[in-house]
């Protein structure tokens, strides 16, 4: 008999009920429900009904002659394909219309053709209304209720799914009461109920439309075993909108479920990406373009084409196209430059076409896209993908390519060879990830994740906009504020131009890679052209030169640019690089980018030449003349992208920062005077490029503070307020570098207000460095002791402790017990031990610990101190800079000697430990060196008497415990020997324990008389508590086995049981854990690599099988 299913009534016209109910499903009726899906089978495939057609309408419609010329916006390419040995074969591309010509359909017939295709449409909406989609949905509401649901046309049926896959209506609406929360994911519910709508419908065209955020967890049975039972519902053309939210949706089903059902366009996207807090792929956007696809008729409506043609090459011909695809045709485009168009029986045309060379973008953005997509659908179906298509659109593509460079010719440095050629440059890379990606599609079984998997289909197929080149986003800086900062700029740039093209450029001063700078760009005739770019564009493409440093990325310094930190500063030859120079770099060889950095060498081979950024400098002797260029927002922008390696924030500090940093830097590098020719080039770049910057607002009037109110200028947060904003000092490097450009400058130079500052500097340096110090939140944490870190360097020193605990604790011992060996006499196992110890040791450590902590010596620690380090707080400034620092301000070596002093040095960290806090620490006044070691000493011996006796208390215990392990090891060496019930009687008696034969059971409760062995009392010989009867045996015999030496278990139980066995034989059963006691995880096996383990081992069965045979 035929298995078949029983569907009933196929009248889709009724309104079915809830297909999966139950809100909670419990763990029964999950199984239930898996067992249902698993079970499921595609429904009966109902043919699709067309409309009936007027036979005297049909008789009446417009005849359009198959020789009349149509107009449309059809395209006729030419695609070269330049073999190796350098000849040409020449192959057709065809861009199908956009929409059918208007001559084409008379106003009844055009009516007509809207009702047909009303007739012949259903619309099937699913929705994911689990609580996760919360977010989304009142997105999912705007987008589709004002988007798509107005180009909808035919029946519509909107379902949502949670738990279960609930029918709403038959309009084309959603509401917020869709929306019911309704528990977890049934996605693999939703897919059965696609496919049964799909396959039980009379509509000939289906548009189904999912939106998602996660994967399915109501049943075991998962979406893929609904997708590997897909089949194209033949006779039927359906379109796929698939539309994923957020970074969590299961892509796999996504692409998967599209490949399966999808009939329609190939021009028609994989997947719809919202992706999470990007404006360009909000939901709502994403809608828009689908709306986009809807309003030209989607895939309803199919022109023939009176030449066969390919969606992909080496795939079977047809001629029955949709509008817009690409139709791909292996002969020479001058035989199809007339061709006929059908679009039913009565109504068709021809165009003309006159062919043109395929342009580079046309391939890149278009043709290659669709017919990646068409590949991924056929890998998913596993029909054949098409030998050599990749290594095919390879050729194409490189033809392409080496046709434009041949128009373009030789490229020079100017702006506008650059553009081309960073045009050139991109054109390459594109395809290299678009071929790649699709590899990685076509050949992976697996991705790393979820979103690997969409970013590489959206990076392969069709889009509804250019994936790799997005307009990005700066934070709080928009397209229509970046247009408003070119506008500004133009102006600037027309004021000063006349001016800046006078200036002559040294070689010096421009990039060693592309011989530009900043200025030569300015100078360009072409330079405007840089303006039209797009803002992502202009930041990669103005050369931005300067010093090339190479500073890891943190998140901190985007937040706060004075703690950015430098690692390195190039040297000569490369004393001057560029950011164009950079970004060409990484363009032309993405592989050598570095992930988490994103540095690059110049040699691969030498780690000197690595750099991630570029600090702009201009040349002491015409800086000035760019201080209005300086001052724009759009030059702040570069500056930012160009030292921070963001786009996405616009920061006005960065550059001055950045400057600072570097001087800092180079005082770190370049200790002693005088230093090499090229610094002091630098430092004058550095010093000529920031006083453009010395007269602004902010900047003054923290200048003028520091001078005044130095207190105020070092705090991190001041009291005084500037135009409504408090006075800031982010990190230390900023007073620094100012008190430099000021005393340079003059504004600062009286010495005595420059030794005030620096004081302060110090004193702020080891107060900030300080003012989380806790060694409790180190890894693994240590007692919070700081004083005696920084005051009492012996006893904070491991090894120093470990010494005296050493020469104290045998002591301490013979007082606890008079000897080692007396310990397992006196405590029966480990635990009673353990609790004397602590008594005792609790007395013992007092006395040790005054003794210990009354002598100490207290004296700073200049070598913690010198490592004290606070970039976050700080800047990326250390100890001994600042003492290059002090005399790069002026200061004589006197004056220098005495503020970096033991004493001084001493004050400063004592006060730092004493005032946490930056407003509290400078308004304070720094006390003498007496009353400060006086405070430090009582601090030093607090600490220590917590510390060492904590630490001499855990020592004595853990002496103690490991004297009592090594007594309890010593007698317990020798493998316990079973006895009888009268050999027990016989030796416990001679030792004083009162049993016989009448009291035996109760004075030894748990014999096993089968192995010999006692349950309640120890066997061993040597062992002082040798056959006394202990409740507490167990902990008494567990110590043994707490050891890291091998322990057989039962291995008594072993020998006796095969004692008749061979030694090797009783060996390996006992190794194999049959004689044990299972456990969850099975029988208890043990491991014995050690030859010496197991000889002794075998030794010990040995005498123990001669002494079970005897005993039998």
């Amino acid at each position: 008999m035929e298995d078949t299913d029983d569907y009933g009534d196929l009248d889709r016209n009724w309104i079915p009920p809830p297909a999966y109910p139950g809100r909670y499903i419990s763990t029964r009726n999950r199984q239930k429900e898996t067992e249902t899906q698993e079970q499921w089978k595609l429904p009966p495939l109902v043919p699709a009904e067309e409309p009936e057609i007027n036979e005297a309408e049909e008789d009446n419609a417009t005849n359009v002659d198959d020789r009349e010329v149509l107009k449309t916006d059809a395209q006729l390419y030419r695609i070269r394909e330049r073999n190796f040995n350098g000849s040409t074969k020449n192959h057709s591309l065809l861009k199908m219309p956009s929409k059918i010509p208007v001559s084409m359909l008379s106003e009844n017939e055009a009516m007509k053709m809207a009702e047909l295709r009303k007739q012949s449409t259903l619309n099937i909406f699913m929705g994911d209304v689990s609580g996760s989609m919360s977010h989304y949905w009142p997105k999912v509401m705007d987008g589709w209720n004002n988007h798509v649901a107005p180009q909808l046309i035919g029946r519509t049926m909107v379902y949502t799914y949670g738990t279960r896959v609930n029918f709403k209506r038959t309009t084309t609406e959603i509401t917020q009461e869709d929306f019911d929360c309704d528990g977890y994911d049934n996605l693999t519910g939703a897919f059965m109920t696609i496919l049964e709508e799909i396959y039980m419908c009379k509509e000939k065209y289906i548009n189904v439309f999912i939106v998602f955020d996660g994967g399915h967890n109501v049943t075991n049975c998962e979406p893929g075993k609904v997708i590997e039972k897909m089949k194209a519902a033949e006779g039927k053309t359906v379109d796929v909108y698939v539309l994923g939210c957020g970074g969590g949706f299961p892509v796999k089903y996504s692409v998967g479920i599209r490949s399966q059902l999808h009939s329609g366009s190939s021009n028609l996207p994989t997947l719809f990406w919202a992706k999470e807090d990007e404006e360009d792929s909000s939901v709502v956007q994403q809608y828009k373009d689908i709306s986009s696809y809807l309003e030209g008729g989607g895939s309803s409506i199919q022109v023939e084409v009176s030449v066969s043609g390919n969606i992909l090459p080496k795939i079977a011909p047809q001629k029955k196209f949709h509008l817009g695809e690409y139709i791909y045709f292996d002969q020479e485009p001058d035989n199809l430059t007339e061709v006929t168009l059908k679009f039913n029986k009565n109504n068709q045309g021809m165009i003309q076409l006159t062919p043109h060379d395929v342009t580079v973008d046309v391939l890149l953005d278009k043709v290659f896209r669709q017919w990646n997509g068409v590949l991924i659908q056929l890998r998913n179906r596993k029909e054949n993908i098409p030998e050599d298509i990749l290594d095919f659109m390879e050729r194409l593509f490189s033809s392409s390519l080496y046709y434009l460079k041949e128009a373009t010719g030789n490229l020079g440095n100017s702006i506008k060879d650059r553009l081309s050629n960073k045009a050139l440059l991109g054109y390459d890379i594109t395809f290299r990830t678009l071929i790649n990606s699709v590899k990685a599609l076509l050949t992976s079984e697996q991705f790393q994740n979820e979103i690997d998997l969409a970013e590489h289909v959206l990076a392969t197929t069709v889009v509804t906009s250019k994936y790799a080149v997005r307009n990005l986003q700066l934070k709080g800086h928009t397209d229509a504020d970046y247009t408003d900062d070119v506008k500004d700029f133009r102006e600037v740039y027309r004021k000063c131009k006349k001016n800046l093209v006078s200036l002559e450029v040294s070689a010096d001063d421009c990039c060693r890679i592309t011989v530009t700078s900043s200025l030569s760009d300015l100078q360009d005739e072409d330079f405007t052209q840089l303006l039209d770019l797009n803002k992502y564009e202009f930041l990669k493409s103005f050369t931005m030169s300067g010093i090339p440093v190479y500073a890891p990325t943190r998140d901190s310094a985007q937040i706060n640019p004075w703690t950015y930190s430098i690692r390195k500063i190039l040297t000569s030859p490369y004393t001057i690089l560029s950011q164009v120079a950079m970004e060409g770099m990484a363009e032309s060889n993405p592989g050598s980018v570095g992930d988490k950095h994103k540095e690059m060498k110049i040699q691969q081979d030498s780690e000197d030449t690595k750099f991630n950024a570029i600090i702009p400098v201009f040349p002491p002797n015409f800086a000035k003349h760019l201080q209005l260029i300086m001052r724009t927002r759009l030059y702040a922008m570069c500056c930012t992208f160009a030292i921070l390696k963001t786009p996405h924030i616009v920061d006005f500090n960065a550059h001055m920062a950045g400057l600072g940093v570097t001087w800092v830097r180079i005082l770190f590098e370049n200790p002693e005077q005088p230093r090499p020719e090229y610094v002091r080039y630098r430092i004058e770049c550095i010093e000529a490029t920031a006083f453009n910057y010395s007269d602004r607002p902010s900047f003054a009037t923290y200048r003028d503070t520091l001078k005044s109110n130095p207190v105020q200028a070092i705090m991190t947060e001041s009291s005084i307020e500037v135009d409504g904003k408090t006075l800031k000092c982010e990190s230390l490097i900023k007073p620094m570098f100012i008190l430099h450009l000021a005393k340079t400058a003059g504004k600062i130079d009286e010495i005595n207000d420059i030794k005030r500052i620096v004081e302060l500097l110090l004193i702020e340096y080891i107060g900030r460095c300080l003012s989380n110090y806790d060694k409790r939140e180190m890894d693994p944490p240590a007692p919070h002791t700081p004083y005696c870190d920084f005051f009492a360097e012996t006893i904070a020193d491991e090894e120093q402790k470990k010494i005296f605990v050493k020469q104290n604790v045998e002591l301490s011992q013979r007082k606890i017990v008079n000897k080692k060996e007396n310990l397992l006499q006196e405590f029966y196992y480990i635990e009673q031990c353990e609790k004397a110890a602590k008594i005792a040791a609790k007395e013992e450590t007092k006395h040790l610990a005054s003794q210990l902590v009354s002598n100490i010596p207290i004296k700073v620690s200049m070598n913690k101190v010198n490592k004290l380090r606070n970039i976050a707080s700080c800047g990326d400034v250390s100890w001994r800079t600042l003492r290059t620092f002090a005399k790069e301000v002026g200061l004589a070596d006197d004056d220098i000697q005495n503020l970096f002093n033991d004493q001084n040095v001493f004050r400063y960290v004592a006060h730092a430990l004493k005032y946490r806090n930056s407003r509290e620490r400078l308004e304070t006044t720094l006390s003498d060196y007496i009353s400060y070691e006086k405070e430090v000493t009582q601090k030093v011996q607090s600490e220590a008497a917590k510390y060492v006796s904590r630490a001499l208390f855990e020592s004595l215990v853990n002496e103690m415990l490991t004297a009592w392990n090594n007594a309890y090891e010593e007698v317990h060496k020798e493998i316990v020997e079973p006895m009888t019930k009268s050999q027990i009687i016989k030796e416990s008696m001679l030792r004083g324990i009162n049993v016989n034969e009448e009291n035996f059971d109760n004075v030894y409760k748990r014999f096993r008389s089968n192995v010999g062995l006692l349950g309640n009392a120890c066997q061993c010989k040597k062992c002082p508590w040798y056959l006394k009867p202990n409740r507490s045996y167990n902990q008494h015999s567990f110590a043994e086995r707490q050891t890291e030496k091998f322990f057989p278990h039962a291995l008594h139980i072993a020998t006796q049981k095969y004692r008749d066995s061979s030694v090797d034989e009783i060996t390996k059963i006992v190794l194999s854990g049959e004689c044990t006691k299972a456990t969850k995880d099975g029988k208890r096996k043990q491991n014995l690599e050690n030859e010496d383990n197991k000889k002794s081992l075998k030794y010990d069965i040995s005498g123990l099988k001669d002494k079970y045979i005897q005993l039998a």
